[in-house]
């Protein structure tokens, strides 16, 4: 045990410590900036008000702007057939290209 405790001593020691502590925050520094690059953060196109618009209005703009959809639709006593009632993400949140949204407008 002896031993042990002069080796923690040793120059050799502190250096491969230095060097372990050193290769992990070298890595973390690199996987949190290229996260942004790999992710592609920040980048995006913001999505269109479709509340109130007929639902061949709204599936037209969408596709003009690239946007895959999924269309739900409920029966709403005091809303007029075919108008989007709901739309998930909202008007301006920014949505990657070629990404499917779940829940697109909800028609009544």
């Amino acid at each position: 045990m002896n031993k042990f405790w002069i080796y923690l001593k040793t120059k050799q020691f502190r250096n491969t410590l230095l060097l372990i502590f050193g290769s992990v925050f070298a890595l973390v520094l690199i996987m949190f900036f290229s996260l942004g690059v790999y992710t592609r953060h920040g980048s995006g196109i913001p999505v269109p008000q479709l509340k109130g618009l007929q639902v061949e209005r709204a599936m037209q703009l969408l596709k003009d702007q690239g946007f895959d959809y999924k269309i739900d639709s409920v029966y709403v006593l005091d809303k007029t057939p075919g108008a989007v009632i709901e739309q998930d993400p909202d008007a301006g949140t920014n949505v990657k290209e070629n990404r499917l949204l779940q829940h697109w407008p909800i028609i009544a």
